[in-house]
């Protein structure tokens, strides 16, 4: 017994090696290395990139001639305008990742560059604010409905009903899922 612990003894004594110690030091290397980027690295300072906010004020500007032309004369809207409506409409929706649609519209061959810019800060000022994944409640006028079969003031209420609930929840999906299972049961019970 005695021999057994000298042996185990004299292994810890002599430096390991192989291709487990190599990646103990590796990992043991990186640990220093990331404290000691860490401890050297101070607070960025928060700095307006110039043009930014003019940038992003711009591309307001440009959705909302947009909106404004699609409201009063569609019909005098040119293609390239009908497809930037087009992605301005796809980001309220919240069809798609603002970012991707953003590429999309930097690449699109039907808009030109002078179409492009604009229209992708206005993608990005409405993504910074929340703009996205907007649902016209018009979309729920069925529920609650009456004899026509509208009733805005319900579905506006559905609506809310369905936004708080989401914004309640702990993450968003899990709101979602709430709503969906609560309109399940209030199907089977046909009081929706």
């Amino acid at each position: 017994m005695n021999s057994l612990l000298a042996a185990s003894a004299r292994r810890k004594d002599r430096p390991r090696r192989g291709p487990r110690a190599a990646l103990a030091r590796g990992r043991g290397f990186a640990l220093l290395l990331s404290a000691l980027v860490a401890a050297c690295a101070g607070p960025v300072p928060e700095r307006e990139v110039s043009g930014f906010s003019r940038d992003l004020a711009g591309g307001a500007r440009h959705a909302e001639r947009l909106a404004e032309k699609q409201r009063s004369a569609p019909a005098s809207m040119s293609d390239r305008e009908v497809v930037a409506a087009g992605y301005v409409e796809r980001a309220r929706l919240g069809i798609g990742s603002p970012f991707r649609l953003m590429e999309y519209a930097l690449l699109d061959p039907r808009l030109t560059p002078e179409t492009r810019v604009p229209l992708v800060w206005s993608l990005l000022d409405a993504t910074r604010k929340g703009r996205g994944y907007e649902l016209d409640p018009r979309a729920l006028t069925r529920i609650g409905a009456d004899a026509r079969g509208r009733d805005t003031a319900a579905a506006r209420t559905h609506l809310e009903l369905i936004e708080d609930a989401v914004r309640r929840a702990e993450d968003p999906r899990s709101g979602e899922l709430a709503v969906r299972e609560a309109y399940r049961l209030a199907a089977a019970s046909r009081s929706v």
